[in-house]
């Protein structure tokens, strides 16, 4: 079956199917989400401004585990990898990571200003990269990242 979506990131190529968002890395190996039909799930989307779309906030959170590591620290996501091989990552950074998806998600779909600032990290311009990325525009080189 052929994806709906492709969005290639440096560390790896998530691929989006109906109900279903694959992130394949370069040794091959992949780990797959799928939206949870859960009053928790559906709320968490309604407020990070995603309204009843849980498959949307499924693609962006998935997402948003991989390019934020990638923009922010040079990294492929700490978290899909160990589980892309069948481990999990140490528990404060699946915390870390998780929150930091759930965050940018707000400030990504629902205008909710980042909580998390760190010096001379503009979240408006990873904002505009992120969003051109998810409407299928390239990735910017990883050496012009270094402004954010």
């Amino acid at each position: 079956m052929q994806p709906d979506r492709v969005i290639q990131l440096t560390f790896c190529r998530i691929e989006v199917y109906p109900g279903d968002v694959v992130t394949h890395f370069p040794d091959g190996t992949y780990y797959g989400s799928q939206p949870h039909d859960t009053p928790e799930y559906r709320a968490l989307a309604q407020r990070l401004g995603y309204g009843h779309d849980i498959d949307a906030y499924n693609v962006d959170h998935e997402f948003c585990h991989s390019f934020l590591p990638e923009v922010l620290n040079g990294q492929p996501s700490r978290v899909l990898w160990a589980l892309a091989r069948g481990r999990m990552a140490p528990r404060m950074e699946i915390l870390h990571e998780e929150a930091l998806a759930v965050m940018f998600q707000g400030f990504l779909r629902g205008d909710i200003i980042m909580a998390a600032t760190a010096p001379k990290l503009n979240w408006w311009d990873v904002r505009e990269e992120a969003r051109g990325l998810l409407k299928g525009i390239a990735p910017m080189p990883m050496a012009s990242r270094a402004q954010y």
